[in-house]
């Protein structure tokens, strides 16, 4: 949207691809509250989740800083498997609803961002998209990107709208989400999810850190609460650091960074932060980088009323946070 950089920086060493095939789950994921999750673990008990999600069979993976912006495609032109390819490097898994075109193409590019287009009436697959961009592994990694909320946007909450959805972020090992918890400690998930039905007007949505981990108590994800909240035509800037935690310990980080787009002061302080978790048991590895914009949850209050549109562009992972300031 303000960079005209080219269609792909691959920063650091080319990709050494490797084929794998992965399926988020996100849409059978029921909504557990945190005081059940709560009242389960202090009985000794977990609950009873989805489906577990194919291990990974994620191999060598792309260089490890990757910056991808749509400056270089057509306005309106939709965007297929064979772009993301071109954008990010072969060896990604595209989900295969991001083609079904009844309702229109879900993913095209408008004005140099990818646009998720998301119908009304459905969650999960069929609304947005969904793409995992393997990384070279490594114990700690930011991604940034830019994302708005086209004006319009559909925030309401149920009953006549939606509770919310993902955005962007990244995983390692199998890459846990869609209610198959991290418990086994061999994968784990850290995106964002916007929630219209957490703040007190009907134009705004409150954004959280999701994530699944080792440590979490209930089937779904666990909120981190920034405390930002973002408005319906407004462009923001999204920073998420994880770092893994060392051996067995509770010592994982998340750190997330918020700002407006064409905020002069820049990000300031963390929106939210820790540094108690336990994101895996062995081989702690940050390998995939999750681009993910879809409405849901599980259940027909993540469905939207009307048609609404996200916009994501300058994708970027960095080691350092210069390194992410620099794209900006």
């Amino acid at each position: 949207m303000t960079r005209s950089t080219g269609n792909l920086r691959l920063l650091a060493s080319a990709l050494l691809a490797s084929a794998f095939v992965l399926t988020s789950c996100d849409t059978t994921a029921p909504d557990v509250s945190a005081s059940s999750a709560s009242a389960l673990a202090a009985a000794g008990e977990r609950p009873e989740c989805g489906p577990a999600r194919p291990a990974s069979a994620l191999g060598a993976a792309a260089g490890s800083r990757l910056y991808v912006d749509f400056d270089d495609y057509s306005d309106g032109q939709r965007y297929r498997e064979s772009d993301a390819e071109s954008d990010f490097g072969s060896g990604l898994s595209w989900t295969r609803s991001n083609d079904w075109t009844s309702r229109g193409n879900l993913l095209e590019v408008h004005d140099g961002a990818l646009r998720f287009r998301l119908p009304p009436g459905i969650h999960g697959n069929g609304t947005g998209g969904k793409i995992r961009v393997p990384i070279r592994p490594r114990s700690g990694y930011y991604i940034q990107y830019r994302v708005q909320f086209e004006t319009g946007f559909d925030f309401t909450p149920p009953p006549k709208g939606s509770n919310g959805g993902k955005l962007p972020g990244m995983a390692g090992g199998d890459g846990n989400t869609g209610g198959d918890p991290g418990w086994d400690g061999k994968g784990w998930s850290a995106r964002m999810m916007w929630r219209g039905d957490r703040t007190s007007s009907p134009n705004t949505a409150r954004l959280y850190a999701y994530i699944y981990y080792k440590g979490q108590l209930s089937c779904t994800g666990e909120y981190v609460d920034t405390g930002f909240d973002v408005t319906a035509g407004k462009q923001y800037v999204v920073r998420i650091y994880v770092g893994m935690n060392t051996k067995a310990n509770n010592d994982g980080r998340l750190k997330v960074w918020l700002k407006e787009n064409d905020d002069p002061a820049g990000f300031g302080n963390s929106k939210a932060s820790r540094g108690d978790i336990l994101w895996m048991d062995n081989n702690h590895t940050i390998d995939e980088a999750l681009i993910q914009v879809f409405n849901g949850g599980g259940t027909s209050k993540w469905d939207l009323s009307t048609t609404s549109f996200i916009r994501i562009d300058d994708i970027a992972t960095c080691h350092t946070s210069a390194e992410c300031d620099g794209l900006l």
